[in-house]
């Protein structure tokens, strides 16, 4: 998904309800159009739970994002908020930020969701999208307890992100490196060789 993110429609790289909420914040997408997508969202997210229990043999159960023993309700509710935080602003920053390097937002953003998986799934599974845990509880049916932190964490995560962006575009960041545009030539000019005389 990540590496089809360039050449996808713009409502196909919002169709991740964290990034969704970090871009209304963020003032990136309106939030007539976000009252759209999320029912869809969370929708989708109870077709596909319902689709992987139909297709695959065994407990779906060992894919619902659960706590491990030793991670308390508040730890995991931060871990979350950290790691969603931590994937929106890649996001908005690679994607929502327009630029001549625009075309790797995919490595930077599949990078930056391994590094959080990797970080995060031993703790709480790593959901980092509510309607990931969504569709999964939903399709088993199993609904844990403290299933409310895998909705709360992430949505606080992308507030986060949305107004460290707000932030760093209020600061305008871009004028540190005023120049950064013209350094590739965009315009498809290349600098001609010099001309060496005959003796």
């Amino acid at each position: 998904m990540s590496l089809s993110l360039p050449a996808a429609p713009k409502h196909q790289k919002i169709s991740v309800l964290k990034v969704t909420l970090g871009m209304c914040v963020a003032g990136t997408l309106p939030w007539v159009r976000a009252a759209f997508l999320v029912p869809a969202q969370i929708i989708a997210s109870m077709c596909a739970g319902g689709l992987a229990r139909c297709m695959f043999p065994g407990d779906l159960a060992v894919a619902n994002s659960v706590l491990s023993s030793d991670t308390s309700i508040v730890r995991g509710l931060f871990i979350e908020m950290f790691f969603t935080a931590f994937l929106v602003f890649v996001v908005l920053m690679l994607a929502a930020e327009r630029s001549k390097d625009t075309f790797i937002a995919p490595i930077g953003i599949g990078l930056a969701l391994f590094v959080a998986m990797l970080a995060g799934t031993s703790y709480t599974g790593a959901s980092l999208n509510p309607v990931r845990s969504f569709g999964c509880a939903v399709a088993t049916p199993s609904f844990p307890g403290y299933e409310w932190i895998y909705w709360l964490g992430p949505f606080m995560g992308a507030v986060v992100a949305a107004g460290f962006y707000r932030f760093i575009k209020w600061s305008r960041y871009e004028e540190v490196n005023p120049n950064r545009e013209e350094t590739d030539h965009p315009n498809g000019d290349q600098p001609q060789p010099a001309q060496h005389s005959s003796v």
